[in-house]
């Protein structure tokens, strides 16, 4: 069963492309961030896009990699600020 748009019309995924509405999320994390870790990252923000009816197909997710020495934290750079974190 397709999910349609609001007025009945064409369905949503097909109306949401020529329309440009599609979800994109951009997440930025630190470099080194594993593979595992992404795919659940964007499994999990998907399915939040699910579960308010937009279908998973219309979702896309990027992950950005920034290095920690990039990351600003409270004025200071991640990589000393936080010299123990690791990413998951």
């Amino acid at each position: 069963m397709a999910a349609h748009g609001r007025d009945g019309g064409e369905p949503f995924l097909e109306s949401a492309i020529k329309e440009g509405r599609m979800p994109i999320v951009h997440v930025y994390v630190w470099r080194g961030f594993s593979e595992e870790a992404k795919k659940r990252a964007m499994a999990g923000i998907t399915k939040v896009f699910a579960d308010m009816g937009i279908p998973k197909e219309a979702v896309e997710v990027l992950i950005h990699e920034v290095p920690k020495e990039d990351w600003g934290i409270g004025g200071e750079p991640a990589s000393e600020r936080l010299k123990g974190s690791r990413p998951p």
